[in-house]
């Protein structure tokens, strides 16, 4: 009954991910990921050399469009299938280290965070980074925590190994996963003493994820020097953090959030407190409690250090929503321990605390369906799908985006119909725009274009492209934070 009641959770994940999705359009950073996965493999190596990411997940979408199609349902189903995955590994994780009661406690929790939610959807490789980190979980937990065979340990530090390397050709964040089962491994054999550290198998395990790891390091630190996540990235202070955890909660940033909110989410913050200071974790539990801890305080420590002056700040939000889940699973076990080993005043602040950590996170998924794929970083909502059903598209329509980054946004929808970008220079190749070098879409002015039409897709921003006096502005629609100039050749 267990394993089924975790299956039908994880279909409800993959299910709710795409009703999360209906609606929201394809936005810059997915349209980025269409136009690599849709490049021959020689240029998709060499596009992601020059991006922040590697290259595993764009030749998994490329594999996967090559079965099921470029459709958005398609795409995002990739996403959605592994954010459901997740969820049922995470349930096996947790039930490997405690038992299947504890483990049909913490679904609630993995299930419904809005932060992940989020990135369940997205056609990027986020959710399918944290299926990758919580496999190698569930094979490191089961192969230390667990009798095995000497056939079952060597296969199973293999998976482990191999899941490693994949973790970090997917994405490079994963390390911070890898750098949590570190510590514990180490910190384990320091006390454990189980013969001599160069030994060890998963120091071995390591090893051999290193060595196959390591063809791709020149190409890692390339992109260090030269990042193209420059501009987003920033470090960790006392608002980004609790910025973080108000967003893995309520899907709500600190500075939006209003008085109910902040009152209920400081409420469900004592409640927790008062009930962990009856945790008692016995003997057996401490080596489980310890990893979950790890994999739960790691990646904002790991992210905090590197950012720290004289280094360059490399703090996003999304590159570490791969590790949500881990706080998610350790929270309602520690409530299960109050529980368990104390009286009834306890017992009962123990399940409040749990219903309202689960309340809000419900209304972290109701803020996540009404606000969509919002830009909180520039405070825009993506309608590129609109703009687009706005657009005549014909022979005597030029259809212009007015800077490369428009021309990248605006172009899954504009795969039916001619879509060039302005812009006065070659496009370098490098980082985002990469996708656009050398292209023959690229004008200047409008004064080579000799269509009786011209529209031009733009932000709020003043356009950039300089519309000669042969066209005359006829209409200017606002489509969100989008605007259309629809011009005319004057008679």
């Amino acid at each position: 009954m267990d394993w089924a009641l975790a299956a039908v959770t994880s279909v409800g994940v993959f299910f709710l991910a795409l009703w999360l999705a209906a609606g929201q359009s394809i936005w810059y950073d997915e349209a980025y990921s269409v136009l690599v996965a849709q490049s021959p493999v020689d240029d998709l190596f060499a596009l992601t050399a020059v991006d922040a990411h590697p290259p595993f997940y764009y030749l998994l979408v490329k594999a996967w469009a090559g079965v099921f199609g470029w459709s958005e349902l398609s795409l995002r189903s990739l996403s959605a299938l592994a954010a459901g995955a997740t969820v049922f590994v995470m349930f096996c994780i947790v039930r490997r280290m405690f038992s299947s009661r504890i483990a049909l406690m913490t679904l609630p929790f993995v299930s419904l965070s809005a932060y992940s939610l989020r990135y369940s959807y997205e056609v990027r490789m986020y959710a399918i980074a944290g299926l990758i980190c919580a496999l190698a979980t569930l094979c490191l937990v089961s192969v230390v925590l667990s009798e095995n065979t000497r056939r079952q340990t060597i296969f199973k530090w293999s998976a482990y190994s191999l899941l490693v390397v994949l973790g970090m050709y997917t994405m490079y964040m994963c390390a911070v996963v890898w750098v949590a089962h570190a510590i514990w491994l180490a910190a384990r054999w320091h006390r454990l003493r189980t013969g001599p550290l160069v030994k060890q198998p998963w120091l071995l395990a390591f090893g051999a994820a290193a060595l196959l790891f390591a063809a791709y390091v020149p190409v890692v630190m390339n992109q260090l020097r030269d990042s193209a996540s420059s501009g987003i990235e920033s470090a960790v202070t006392v608002e980004k953090a609790v910025n973080f955890f108000t967003m893995s909660l309520t899907y709500t940033p600190i500075w939006r959030a209003g008085a109910w909110l902040s009152c209920l989410i400081l409420v469900a913050v004592l409640l927790v407190l008062y009930s962990l200071r009856h945790v008692v974790i016995e003997q057996s539990h401490r080596d489980a409690i310890s990893l979950l801890t790890l994999l739960s305080m790691v990646p904002m420590l790991f992210e905090m250090c590197v950012s720290l002056p004289p280094l360059s700040p490399h703090f996003v939000n999304r590159y570490i929503s791969h590790t949500v889940v881990y706080p998610l699973a350790l929270l309602p076990v520690l409530l299960w321990l109050v529980w368990r080993r104390n009286g009834r005043k306890q017992r009962w602040v123990a399940i409040i605390s749990a219903c309202s950590v689960v309340a809000l996170q419900i209304v972290g998924v109701t803020t996540l369906k009404a606000t969509g794929n919002f830009n909180f970083d520039n405070l825009t909502t993506n309608h590129a799908r609109e703009v687009r059903d706005s657009v005549e598209c014909s022979p005597q329509n030029t259809v212009v985006a007015d800077t490369p980054l428009e021309g990248i946004g605006f172009s899954y929808y504009f795969a039916d119909c001619p879509l060039y970008f302005a812009s006065n220079d070659e496009v370098a190749f490098h980082g985002g725009y990469a996708p656009l070098h050398g292209s023959d879409r690229r004008i200047s002015s409008s004064s080579s274009i000799g269509t009786p039409e011209l529209t031009v897709l733009r932000m709020e921003e003043a356009g950039k492209l300089l519309v000669d006096d042969r066209y005359e502005l006829v209409r200017t629609d606002r489509i969100g934070s989008a605007i259309v100039d629809h011009y005319a050749l004057r008679p």
